[in-house]
C-alpha cells in the first residue's frame, strides 16, 4: 500500500516555537544556531490601512521561496523522517508531500501496520499544529487483493484510488506506468505545437535552435523519473516513444521521411533507447543499484562516486594548526611528502615524493604545458600530495620549499579546505 500525504499550508503554519527547538537539536556551531533564531525573533507583519499602520507580531510561516525556509522546513520534517518505523513501513519526504510504503502479507496485518503508522504520523502534526490535506491525500494499493483495506486518519477515511501523482511521475496500481505514459503524450503535443508556432520551414527559428530545444526541453521532460518507470521498457512502449519523437524530428527537419531515418540524419538517438539508457545510468550513477542495459550488467561498485559537499563549518576549521611556515629542514618521525614544480628549458613539471625513513614509498611526477607557471607546478604538486595522502590514516607532513607558493596555497586552502579534511593527522610545512 502507498499512502501520500499532503501537508496543508506547510509553509504558513510552520511554528517558530517548532524551528527553534529543533535548532538545538542538531549538531552545529552556536554562532549559527544563534544567527538562525535572531531572523525568528521579534518578526512584525504591517499593513497600512485608513486609519494608519497596522502591526502584529508574528509566530509562524516562512517564505517557500526564500533561502531559510526550506531549511527550516526540514528541520522540523527531519523529526517525523527520522523515527524508527517497522522494516516493512518506509516513509519518503519531498517539501510537505510524504509518502508511506506499506508492505503485509494480509489485509488484516497491513490495516494495522498503517493504522499505526499514521497514527505516529498524527503525533507529530498534532506537536507542530501542522494539518493535512483531507483531499489531497490518497491511497493506492499495489496487490492482488481485490478490496483491500480502508485506513481512516483523524477519523476520516483516506480515498483510495487507481493512480497518484508524486513529483510529476504518476504512480499507478498495476506498476506498468500506463497512466504515466498517457499523461505525458498530450504534454509533449502542447510543446511540440508551440515549437511549431516559432519556427517555420523558412522562417522562425534555425535548425539548430530547433535541434536544442528538443534535447533540452522536450527530451529531459520525457526522461523525468525515467529510472522508475522505464525499467525495462515494453514493445509498446517503445513504439509510442518512437511516435512521440518522430513529431519532433519532422519540426527539426521537414523532411517525410522514415522516422530511423531522420534519427540517422539529425544524429539523435532513438527516443526508446535514450529513456532505457537514463534509466540505467541514474539507478547506477545515483541511485548505486546494479542495473542491466543491453544484456549488460553495470555494477555501481565499478564505478566513482559523486563527491559529496564539505559537511563542516569554517569556524571550526584551524587552519594554523595544520599548515606551518617555520623553516625545518630535518624529516619528522612517519611518512614525510616532498613537493616540488620547475620550470626550464621550456618545460614545466611537477612532482612529488613519500619517504618514511629515507625509504621511497611512492613517487609522482607530471609534465605540464609550457604555458603553464612554477606556481602552477607547485600548487599542482601539493594538490596531488594531498589527494595521495587522503588514503592513508598516519601522521603525515607535507613539504614544499617555496616559501610564496606555499603562502598562497594557505590562501587557497582557506577558501576550498575540503582537501584537508578526509585526514586529521596531516600538516604541511
Amino acid at each position: 500500500m502507498v499512502i501520500s500525504l499532503d501537508i496543508q499550508g506547510a509553509f504558513d503554519h510552520l511554528q517558530y516555537n517548532s524551528i527553534r527547538n529543533s535548532l538545538d537539536e542538531i549538531n552545529c556551531p552556536p554562532h549559527t544556531i544563534e544567527t538562525l533564531k535572531v531572523i525568528l525573533t521579534d518578526r512584525k507583519v504591517t499593513i497600512q490601512i485608513a486609519q494608519g499602520l497596522v502591526s502584529w507580531s508574528q509566530h509562524q510561516g516562512c517564505a517557500q521561496d526564500s533561502c531559510t525556509g526550506p531549511m527550516f522546513w526540514n528541520l522540523v520534517a527531519n523529526e517525523i523522517i527520522s523515527q524508527e518505523w517497522q522494516p516493512n513501513v518506509h516513509l519518503q519526504a519531498f517539501a510537505d508531500d510524504f509518502i508511506f510504503v506499506i508492505s503485509e502479507p494480509t489485509g488484516a496485518k497491513l490495516k494495522a501496520t498503517a493504522q499505526a503508522a499514521l497514527t505516529k504520523f498524527q503525533h507529530w502534526t498534532d506537536k507542530h499544529q501542522l494539518k493535512v490535506s483531507t483531499e489531497k491525500s490518497t491511497t493506492i494499493l499495489i496487490s492482488r487483493l481485490v478490496s483491500g483495506p480502508r485506513v481512516k486518519r483523524d477519523n476520516h477515511i483516506i480515498k483510495r484510488s487507481a493512480s497518484l501523482k508524486h513529483l510529476v511521475v504518476i504512480i499507478d496500481n498495476k506498476l506498468n506506468w500506463a497512466d504515466h505514459l498517457i499523461n505525458m503524450k498530450p504534454k509533449l503535443t502542447h510543446l511540440h505545437q508551440k515549437i511549431t508556432r516559432i519556427a517555420g520551414t523558412n522562417w522562425g527559428l534555425n535548425k539548430d535552435l530547433r535541434r536544442r530545444l528538443y534535447k533540452t526541453v522536450a527530451e529531459r521532460m520525457i526522461l523525468h523519473g525515467a529510472a522508475a518507470w522505464a525499467y525495462p521498457l515494453s514493445a509498446r512502449q517503445s513504439r509510442l516513444f518512437n511516435s512521440i519523437q518522430r513529431k519532433f524530428l519532422l519540426n527539426i527537419t521537414y523532411s517525410t521521411t522514415p522516422t530511423a531515418a531522420l534519427q540517422v540524419i539529425e544524429g539523435i538517438i532513438p527516443l526508446h533507447i535514450k529513456v532505457e539508457q537514463e534509466a540505467a545510468y541514474v539507478r547506477t550513477a545515483k541511485l548505486r543499484k546494479t542495473s542491466n542495459y543491453n544484456n549488460i550488467n553495470f555494477n555501481p561498485n565499478n564505478y566513482e562516486d559523486g563527491t559529496t559537499s564539505t559537511k563542516f563549518h569554517p569556524a571550526i576549521f584551524q587552519l594554523e594548526d595544520r599548515i606551518s611556515l617555520k623553516k625545518q629542514f630535518l624529516p619528522v618521525p612517519g611518512l614525510n611528502i616532498y613537493t616540488d614544480g620547475s620550470k626550464a628549458g621550456g618545460k614545466t613539471g611537477s612532482a612529488f615524493c613519500v619517504m618514511e625513513e629515507d625509504i621511497t614509498k611512492y613517487e609522482w611526477m607530471a609534465q605540464l604545458s609550457p604555458f603553464n607557471t612554477v606556481f602552477q607546478a607547485v600548487l599542482l604538486a601539493m594538490q596531488e600530495a594531498c589527494l595521495w595522502a587522503r588514503k592513508t590514516n598516519q601522521q603525515i607532513k607535507v613539504w614544499s620549499d617555496n616559501l610564496r607558493q606555499s603562502r598562497a596555497s594557505i590562501q587557497l586552502l582557506q577558501l576550498t579546505p575540503r582537501t584537508l579534511l578526509p585526514n586529521k593527522h596531516r600538516k604541511y610545512y
